[in-house]
């Protein structure tokens, strides 16, 4: 006999109390669920409810596989019914174990219904996790086929250009400043390879085996992202490897942002209470500071600034754009008050500093 069967002739002795609750347990899960299932009006619900009490408490025959199948119906129309059941198998619970105690009955039998009860949170849990599996393959597939599409687009292109000789930008950011180099293909190997030489190309990052390159083209609608293989700096030609289209961020910025090269130290003060930090990256709309505690701080704070770029003091007021967990540091973006005085103060700076960063660059 299997193990629900037994469960099921344990409990027939109460059938007296399954068959006058069904109208509470219905009741309860229609209220429960009304909240979560806006697509069925209440009668639905209740009819819904009905038919699983009588499915999971009537006792006469093995209910795992239907329960499992409406479950997996309800997961594929994105309704998430879990804390409905939990909530509805307990309130049954509950008012079980004060039948049991009116009638001065088995205690057992309360252990019976937990191991019933059991069995069933394990169907509807299988059913979700099934059918969220499921989806993950989908959603792998999906990526895999864009991928490849992506792949063939790259590559159409590619042997396009190596045909036509024509030049393209080869992009890179270093210390955040974006550094562009001209150059052409020489070659496409097995479509998984592509060379390049430089039209005079004198950026160490464009050398350095493993780094991330960019390509920029008119005909793609994003950059397209190397990793360079291998490179011959005499020659000023590199071997690209593993592209992809990506969105390049400091595109979308307003503002060219730069790292410091010393450190730079800055106070910030909210309600008089004063957190220190590290400059991370400015620009003339804003900073990007590290700290060890965030405190009280929120997204939409206003607060005020104090720090020095090369001796001259600032004290601006900002508003915090966004506050992330980074390596055990908090990363947070301050968008600057508008001060003409101290946006000159900055542009001056980030001009400065961005020339010294090329020079870094070149070999």
């Amino acid at each position: 006999m299997e193990k629900i069967d037994v469960l099921f002739s344990t409990l027939k002795k109460d059938k007296e109390f399954f068959l006058s609750f069904k109208d509470d347990f219905v009741n309860f899960f229609t209220e429960s669920a009304k909240d979560i299932v806006d697509m069925f009006d209440s009668s639905s619900l209740r009819a819904i409810a009905d038919r699983l009490y009588i499915l999971l408490f009537s006792f006469n025959k093995n209910p795992l596989d239907e329960l499992k199948n409406f479950v997996s119906t309800v997961a594929k129309s994105e309704i998430n019914l879990k804390p409905v059941f939990s909530s509805s198998f307990l309130y049954l619970l509950k008012n079980f174990i004060d039948y049991v105690i009116e009638k001065n009955a088995n205690f057992e039998r309360i252990k019976t219904l937990v191991e019933l009860l059991d069995i069933y949170l394990f169907i509807i849990d299988s059913a979700y996790l099934e059918y969220t599996k499921s989806l993950e393959r989908k959603i792998e597939n999906i990526k895999r086929k864009k991928t490849l599409e992506e792949f063939e687009t790259i590559f159409k292109a590619f042997e396009t250009l190596l045909l036509e000789n024509k030049e393209v930008n080869i992009l890179d950011f270093y210390q955040e400043v974006p550094v562009i180099c001209k150059a052409k293909i020489k070659d496409v190997i097995e479509r998984k390879y592509v060379i390049f030489e430089y039209s005079g190309c004198r950026y160490r990052n464009f050398y350095v085996e493993g780094n991330h390159i960019y390509i920029k083209l008119d005909i793609f609608p994003k950059a397209v992202k190397g990793i360079i293989k291998e490179a011959d700096m005499l020659k000023g030609i590199v071997k690209l490897k593993n592209f992809e289209f990506v969105e390049l961020p400091q595109e979308r910025r307003k503002y060219i942002r730069v790292k410091p090269k010393e450190e730079i130290p800055i106070e910030i003060v909210k309600n008089g209470e004063i957190l220190k930090g590290m400059i991370v990256d400015i620009s003339i709309g804003g900073v990007g500071v590290y700290l060890k505690d965030v405190d009280n701080l929120k997204k939409g704070d206003k607060i005020k600034l104090r720090f020095e770029l090369r001796d001259v003091g600032i004290e601006n007021e900002g508003t915090i754009k966004y506050i992330r967990d980074k390596d055990g540091l908090y990363r947070i973006g301050i968008e600057f008050e508008y001060d003409e005085k101290i946006e000159e103060i900055i542009s001056e700076y980030v001009v400065r500093r961005q020339f010294e960063i090329i020079k870094e660059l070149k070999i």
